[in-house]
């Protein structure tokens, strides 16, 4: 059987859409998103996993 490979994805929030509900935060496996200022959602580069 084939080891199924994994796609790496990076963090990314769609500014135009954000509410700043923070659910994207809750997901993120690696920490990457932030809830700034109360207003909107931001991707914190250096957590993301390179690709």
């Amino acid at each position: 059987m084939e080891k199924a490979k994994r796609m790496k994805r990076k963090a990314f929030v769609a500014q135009e859409l954000c509410v700043a509900c923070g659910c994207c935060v809750k997901v993120c496996p690696m920490g990457a998103i932030q809830i700034m200022k109360g207003i909107m959602a931001a991707v914190v580069l250096q957590k993301t996993i390179s690709m």
